[in-house]
């Protein structure tokens, strides 16, 4: 069996599981400072099944005056905040699999951070054709 397939008898215990797994996040998030380490790096680096992955951290949330809705853009502003305190880095993601980057997320337990010099080297390395 795949270790990452996780089977589920009932919807309720996915959710039940996905739920204690955030509570695990953000504990460990606010044990090792996450937040003042996300915000302190722009680059970060992890390997998954012998690949090598570099993130360049982004801001997913547009400016305000992109926003028609007050309210939408705050709920962005606090989304991204509560994701952040949880230890989640958004960044474009590169890789030889995918040299021209992949956004989402991974958490900051899976992450080395890479100084600036470093984080884009190792990108342009990799965009080259």
């Amino acid at each position: 069996m795949n270790e990452h397939f996780i089977p589920f008898g009932s919807t309720e215990e996915m959710f039940n599981y996905l739920k204690e797994q955030q509570k695990i996040a953000k504990e460990w998030a606010e044990k090792y400072r996450a937040v003042e380490v996300i915000e302190r790096f722009d680059y970060f680096g992890l390997v998954a099944d012998d690949l090598c992955i570099i993130g360049e951290k982004i801001d997913p949330v547009l400016p305000r005056e992109e926003y028609e809705d007050e309210a939408e853009y705050l709920y962005e502003v606090e989304t991204m905040e509560e994701n952040k305190k949880c230890g989640y880095v958004w960044a474009r993601w590169y890789s030889v699999a995918c040299p021209d980057g992949e956004l989402g997320t991974n958490h900051l337990s899976r992450c080395i951070p890479l100084t600036d010099d470093l984080g884009k080297a190792i990108i342009d390395l990799i965009r080259m054709k």
